[in-house]
């Protein structure tokens, strides 16, 4: 952290020293997004740590959900067997960001095959088991893209972004 610091310290002192308003403007946004990195670095394995954690439950509850309903669906048979591997992995007492990235990118997979499986079942009473977690599914992941930096929060939408991260606040 203290090398990000440094480094933020380096790029204002050089924005400074740039005679173009276009070099001071590239200079803020570089130290912009290394005031990013550093929030993003001190949060990240605790995010990851907890998105897992998130994620297990409700992958957990998914696997007993896809018991009750039909099994014929060409999706089905692909996340059962996603499912038991991811679920399968635990992060355990190793907490390095490249094996929680790992872990959670599995988990993530998972997610998706779900989704879309949803995607294409809604409406469809025999698969109405599945629609509050599709629900809770959506749900997560609007928490984890509130929680991060985006293109446009940096843009145009910045406020629209720390609207949705108060409203989420005040939810939890």
């Amino acid at each position: 952290m203290e090398i990000l610091r440094l480094l933020e310290s380096v790029i204002l002192e050089l924005g400074q020293e740039v005679p173009s308003l276009y070099g001071k403007a590239q200079a803020q946004f570089a130290f912009m997004l290394l005031e990013t990195v550093a929030a993003g670095l001190d949060e990240a394995a605790h995010s990851l740590y907890h998105d897992i954690q998130e994620l297990r439950r409700l992958l957990g509850q998914v696997q007993e959900a896809i018991a009750r309903v039909p099994q014929d669906h060409p999706r089905m048979a692909p996340l059962t067997q996603r499912l038991a591997e991811a679920l399968a992995q635990e992060a355990g007492h190793d907490l390095r960001l490249h094996r929680l990235e790992a872990l959670h990118r599995q988990l993530m997979g998972s997610l998706e095959v779900f989704l879309c499986l949803c995607e294409e079942v809604r409406g469809d009473p025999r698969y109405e088991p599945l629609m509050p977690l599709r629900a809770a599914a959506y749900d997560h992941l609007r928490r984890a893209a509130v929680r991060g930096w985006t293109f446009w929060d940096a843009l145009s939408f910045r406020e629209r972004i720390l609207k949705e991260r108060e409203t989420l606040a005040q939810r939890q």
